[in-house]
């Protein structure tokens, strides 16, 4: 087998002191505290929180606004040490952890959690407080030493508190679509009379809301319409909030548009785009070809920009309506376009290169072994005509074949080369880990856990791409029995992994990205639908919904002969965020 080079990380390596490893079989690291004195301040927190939360209720009532019945406390740990958040719940008392947050890092990590406390509970902190300050357990240690020795502060909770996304995505005086989780009782059914009592809080503070909801185990999520002070307002007047997200507005809200009205939200979004004139850094597609006539492209990728490796290929994007190349166009260059339509503001999208690396369907087949050649060859073309600028590869080509527990290919091996360059000019290249083939998602997500990452996504040096998932809202009220296939933050039902590779090979995927859900209806049968995929550029200039599946068989996606396939995986290399 060839010898192929991988990129290393140089001085990596930090020292740090020996500290001695905690005993207990994970025992909470906690901060020694004096019994007394902590427990005299912890006690005097819950007075003064609970003095001012009644004269908060008197206020509202004298003004005539509605007071919820029981109090959201936000609890938190030392910096450095951690807070025993398991404690912070009893169920038949009706003390309910509603949601755990972190923040800073290392020495500054510190850990806060949201407590609701119903109405007549108000003293049950302040007893295990007491317990802990005057009474031992039969080891002589105190009782609810772990609890309570764990408790830096305790506080009314603001909207913070609730909010679980990054603060500076709360809304400020402008309304803004949220996510309102709730905690429901799904035992019994009482889920929907509780569900209805939170909209008639929301109707009544006049908060702009949709019908539709998506329930899981103990949690309905909502989406509202709403600024600050109404969360505010919202938060003093439910008991029923377990958390705040930042709302993200479904692809199929511009789908279900008129062609003239998606022409006025293209027109609103060119008139803000910031285009840099001489960009430094450009995003190079390897994939199918582009159409750079769309009005959303046009801008941002030149004539002279639009290459490939067999003048006989096109450079236009020969993939069936709605495209590939096109597709992957647009998440390169905007990120989330349903963010970014939705949004006011200024947009600064990235400037991007394309090269088709495959043939046509009536061409000739590339052979197999060809294969890093022609991804050499795009590289080359691409840099010739970008003398200057630093090129970002992208490529969602890829194959299920000569994937061997992560073992290289030449395929592969081509790819960790031409990262490495000659260990100085080194490439960035993205690779699509794969699809998932849609008939093993009813066996989701162990099917994902066995099948592997594809070919060339098992190269050391590239950056593989995988897929997980925000995305578990449809607004389509006739799919209200419905549920998503994949939670929110989980693993992407399309996303493959590599968790039967033999450990001496990479772990891939590297990142993950938005990827796109499934519902599962009540019979059980899986659909996909338009709310829970990705909006992007389509080759007939019109929007249209990123389709997340492997397409079996298709002719022209073929690299060669055999029986190939083409995944499809997003890859969004730009503005958007992603999680680990």
């Amino acid at each position: 087998m060839p010898k192929y080079k991988h990129i290393l990380l140089a001085d990596n390596k930090i020292s740090e002191p020996f500290t001695q490893p905690r005993g207990g079989g994970g025992a909470p690291h906690l901060l020694d505290r004096d019994r007394n004195s902590h427990s005299q301040r912890l006690i005097q927190k819950f007075e003064e929180i609970w003095t001012e939360n009644e004269r908060n209720n008197q206020a509202r009532t004298a003004q005539g606004m509605a007071t919820r019945d029981g109090t959201y406390l936000e609890v938190v740990g030392a910096a450095g040490f951690d807070l025993v958040t398991k404690s912070l719940e009893d169920r038949r008392a009706g003390v309910r952890l509603l949601n755990i947050r972190q923040e800073g890092e290392a020495e500054q990590r510190q850990i806060k959690a949201t407590v609701y406390i119903p109405k007549g509970k108000e003293g049950y902190f302040v007893r295990k407080i007491q317990a802990y300050q005057s009474e031992n357990t039969r080891s002589g240690n105190p009782r609810h030493a772990r609890l309570v020795s764990s408790i830096e502060d305790v506080r009314l909770t603001l909207l913070e508190g609730l909010w679980t996304d990054p603060s500076h995505l709360i809304p400020t005086d402008e309304a803004k679509w949220c996510e309102a989780w709730l905690r429901v009782e799904t035992e019994g059914n009482k889920e929907q009379e509780q569900i209805e009592r939170f909209t008639c809080t929301a109707d009544r503070l006049q908060i702009e809301r949709k019908n539709n909801y998506v329930l899981f185990p103990e949690r309905a999520v909502l989406l509202i319409n709403a600024s600050r002070e109404q969360l505010i307002n919202l938060m003093l007047s439910s008991d029923l909030i377990a958390e705040f997200r930042k709302g993200q507005e479904a692809a199929g809200f511009w789908m279900n548009e008129t062609a003239i009205t998606q022409k006025q939200w293209v027109d609103d979004l060119l008139s803000r785009l910031e285009v840099e004139a001489e960009p430094k850094i450009k995003i190079c597609l390897l994939d199918t070809g582009v159409n750079n006539g769309h009005r959303l492209l046009s801008p941002l990728l030149a004539d002279a920009d639009m290459l490939t490796v067999d003048p006989a290929w096109g450079t236009d994007d020969h993939y069936p309506n709605p495209g590939h190349g096109t597709l992957l166009a647009g998440l390169a260059a905007y990120g989330s376009l349903e963010d970014v339509l939705a949004k006011t503001g200024s947009v600064s999208p990235h400037r991007l290169c394309s090269v088709k690396i495959l043939p046509r369907p009536e061409q000739e087949p590339t052979p197999k072994e060809l294969w890093g050649d022609v991804t050499a060859q795009a590289i080359s073309r691409a840099e010739i005509q970008n003398p200057g600028h630093r090129l970002i590869y992208c490529s969602s080509v890829t194959a299920p074949e000569d994937i061997d527990k992560g073992r290289p290919s030449s395929w592969s091996g081509a790819v960790d080369n031409l990262s490495y360059g000659d260990g100085q000019d080194q490439r960035l290249v993205l690779i699509s880990a794969g699809n998932m083939a849609q008939d093993f998602f009813p066996n989701y997500p162990d099917a994902n856990f066995t099948s592997s990452v594809h070919n060339p996504a098992q190269s050391w040096n590239a950056l593989t791409v995988g897929a997980y998932t925000e995305k578990i809202r449809v607004e389509d009220s006739s799919f209200r029995k419905h549920v998503p296939l994949a939670g929110a933050n989980q693993l992407s039902p399309h996303s493959t992994t590599s968790r039967l590779w033999e450990r001496k090979w990479p772990v891939k995927p590297d990142v993950v990205f938005e990827g796109g859900n499934w519902l599962i209806g009540p019979d059980g049968q899986l659909i996909n639908h338009d709310d829970l995929e990705l909006l992007s550029t389509s080759k007939i200039f019109r929007f249209t919904r990123l389709i997340l599946r492997m397409r079996q068989a298709e002719p022209l996606l073929r690299l060669h002969g055999s029986p190939g396939v083409f995944s499809e995986t997003i890859l969004t290399c730009g503005p958007k965020r992603f999680e680990l």
